[in-house]
């Protein structure tokens, strides 16, 4: 019965649609019959990194043409570059999957493969992509080509799809085992060789229809071969006290295969050829490895970073490594040093203001402050506020800046953070939000206490607060104007304003569930959101009515580009959308699972800010195609 699936399964994956070219494969915008459907792969409006540059989420694979250099990596991750690697650009998708392979066909062509049978394809240098949706209850990690026509690819439970004609069809290869196969490389048209979890290592002659199994002893996720006869395996095995990693290699195309490197280190994920006699090899902590004797023997190289690296790649003399977080490091003298431009922290951004359309300031982390002065696509760090995380920030001018940190402390900057200034406010401890309508009036928020300020920062005043709200942390703040606040915090409490603060009065939450964040949409319309999914409105200024979200995940903040249009965001790279002021919300795909903690819109601009330094930024248009 299983053989007879199998022979069911190879038959429908063979279709062969051999009068569509390659070029009309990837420009076709509909789905058409087969085993590979095409979809359009782009959106006008999406969610794009603006920090940490390139990328903050984890990188999986790297790979060089003559023309462009092109990185793939988890939630639809996809950067290019023109310049050997020197700057990367963001290609905008609509792809949710992780982006495990990479490869170069010939000329313009690339395909990529990921989570759920994902297959891309790319007929412009990677500009733009089409999905090739195969089977989803698969996942494909490496693909691999021999020339323009013969291809293949490996994924888990012993996956293996063959293509003849450039990926325009697929057909399944009997590979007789179950493991993960991570990697494939060719020696010629019809010979390749498979490797995987399991140290299993498989080969064929003859264009796949076959398979010889050989074993190694440890994990293997990387395979390169220099000619027919001589390659190499790279990997080894995660251990209770201490990893090993493997090298091995043949001679004899992939008949045997002996140990070159074996030993206590980080595991291996990545090897290329520089030449016929120098490989590289990178991996876990950051580890680079380099031989120049045909891997005989393999020394370690200086790394700038300590985060996994998971692929490598030549273009002439300068070579990229990336990983984990967004790591990437480079090299310019064909691997002898190493540098990296990314920060190496993992620090969580906890609040985003704008004074203007253009000028921004960013908090949060351990120090950390990050300005922009061209409306968010570039945000460069200032001199922080010693020893502190800072929970918010409020930037009043392009020079004025206020921030709260870590103990209740308040600092003030009127040179765009040259110089700091600590404020006295009478309250050490529980200060976490802040929130400025204008350049003087700013109200900050934190356990069971209400402070503001009249003169943009330079003195605070206490606020009382109803004594029917008990021992609560004060978190999400908002105002609809000058007169008319908003503020919400743990067993549900939400607080309402009159007269610019100065006195509060208790409003019933219809849940009692920690609330984070709040936004007003318009004068008399105000969002809440907080754990659990929960979103309440009021629409009156009194009454809150529970919003379904579609997610359980914490929304840790709100806001509104126009009364209509409005974003929440939260954990797990959670971001939610309404066209109606709040009453409906839908999810956008943020291309990321860091938990989002903060949210901007200005001028037509959404900006959201979380874990990792990360910063994403959309732009929003109107039904004419303007900015709303």
């Amino acid at each position: 019965m299983h053989y007879t699936r199998l022979l069911l399964m190879t038959f429908f994956m063979s279709i062969v649609l051999a009068s569509v070219s390659v070029d009309q494969w990837v420009q076709t915008s509909g789905p058409y019959t087969g085993y590979i459907q095409c979809f359009a792969g782009s959106d006008e409006e999406t969610w794009t990194w603006q920090y940490p540059v390139p990328q903050g989420n984890t990188i999986r694979a790297v790979r060089f043409s003559q023309a462009a250099g092109i990185a793939v990596g988890d939630h639809g991750t996809i950067i290019r570059t023109e310049d050997g690697g020197l700057s990367w650009s963001f290609v905008a998708n609509s792809f949710a999957q992780h982006i495990q392979g990479l490869c170069h066909l010939s000329g313009s062509k690339w395909l990529a493969v990921g989570r759920e049978g994902l297959i891309l394809a790319s007929a412009d240098d990677g500009r733009t992509w089409n999905r090739c949706q195969a089977d989803n209850r698969t996942d494909l990690f490496a693909v691999a080509f021999s020339g323009a026509e013969i291809g293949a690819v490996v994924g888990s439970a012993g996956t293996i799809l063959w293509s003849n004609d450039g990926g325009i069809s697929w057909i399944l290869r009997i590979s007789g085992i179950k493991s993960e196969l991570r990697a494939i490389a060719f020696l010629t048209a019809e010979k390749a060789v498979a490797v995987g979890k399991g140290g299993v290592i498989l080969k064929t002659a003859d264009s796949g229809e076959t398979w010889v199994r050989k074993k190694a002893g440890m994990d293997l996720f990387a395979v390169e071969f220099t000619d027919e006869n001589n390659g190499y395996a790279a990997g080894g095995n995660l251990g209770y006290l201490k990893n090993r990693r493997l090298i091995l290699r043949t001679t004899d195309g992939g008949e045997s295969w002996q140990p070159q490197h074996e030993k206590w280190g980080s595991v291996l994920y990545g090897l290329t050829l520089v030449g016929q006699q120098d490989l590289l090899a990178c991996g876990e902590k950051g580890t680079l490895l380099r031989s120049t004797d045909g891997g005989i023997r393999w020394h370690s190289l200086k790394s700038p970073t300590k985060r996994a690296l998971s692929s490598l790649a030549f273009s002439g003399n300068t070579a990229v490594a990336v990983g984990s977080y967004g790591a990437m490091v480079s090299t310019v003298d064909s691997g002898r040093t190493w540098s990296s431009q990314l920060p190496e922290k993992e620090k969580s951004l906890s609040s985003i203001s704008f004074a203007d359309q253009e000028h921004g300031l960013v908090a949060g982390g351990e120090e950390m402050l990050l300005w922009s002065s061209d409306g968010g696509r570039t945000w460069t760090s200032s001199k922080t506020l010693p020893g502190r995380y800072i929970w918010s920030g409020c930037l009043l001018n392009p020079q004025t800046a206020v921030g709260l940190g870590e103990g209740g402390v308040i600092f003030r900057t009127a040179d765009a953070g040259a110089t700091w200034k600590q404020v006295a406010t009478g309250i050490d401890y529980g200060l976490r939000r802040m929130k400025f309508v204008d350049e003087n009036l700013g109200l900050a928020v934190g356990y069971s206490a209400i402070i503001a300020t009249e003169d943009g920062g330079k003195t605070w005043t206490r606020r009382s607060v109803p004594g029917r709200i008990g021992d609560c942390s004060l978190i999400g703040i908002a105002c609809a104007d000058k007169s008319r606040w908003l503020v919400v915090g743990t067993q549900g409490v939400i607080l309402v304003s009159e007269d610019g603060g100065r006195t509060w009065t208790s409003q019933s939450s219809p849940a009692k569930k920690i609330l984070r964040g709040a936004a007003w949409s318009d004068p008399r319309t105000a969002t809440v959101v907080g754990d659990g999914g929960l979103i309440l409105q009021s629409v009156d200024g009194t009454g809150w009515t529970e919003r379904k979200s579609g997610t359980t995940h914490k929304l840790y903040a709100v806001d509104y580009a126009s009364p209509s249009t409005g974003f929440a965001v939260g954990e797990f790279g959670t971001i939610l959308r309404t066209d109606d002021g709040g009453r409906t919300w839908k999810p956008e795909n943020s291309h990321t699972l860091n938990h989002l903690f903060g949210m901007a819109c200005t001028g037509g601009r959404v900006f959201a800010v979380g874990w990792n330094t990360t910063i994403l930024r959309r732009q929003v248009k109107n039904s004419a195609g303007g900015d709303e």
